[in-house]
């Protein structure tokens, strides 16, 4: 039998890119609700929080780019716009 490493299953948890950052609050809000149920086993809870933990850092890589994003295009349009 193969053991999944640790790292292949955070890259499975992770949304891909194209996929909507709306879906992606979705998939945490669903493993922060498992684990606030508290009946999932300490092992399997462990690597839900796991999935969670590099969902919300994909999230973060997003809003940042997003705010980054933002930034730039406010910043093109203060000199764009009669002084």
């Amino acid at each position: 039998m193969v053991a999944k490493s640790k790292q292949s299953d955070e890259k499975q948890a992770i949304e891909p890119s194209d996929v909507p950052f709306e879906h992606l609050l979705e998939r945490i809000e669903t493993v922060v609700g498992k684990l606030e149920q508290g009946e999932t086993p300490l092992e399997e809870s462990l690597h839900v929080y796991e999935q969670g933990a590099a969902l919300i850092r994909e999230a973060q890589q997003r809003l940042g780019r997003m705010e980054a994003k933002v930034e730039e295009l406010t910043a093109e349009g203060d000199t764009n716009s009669p002084a």
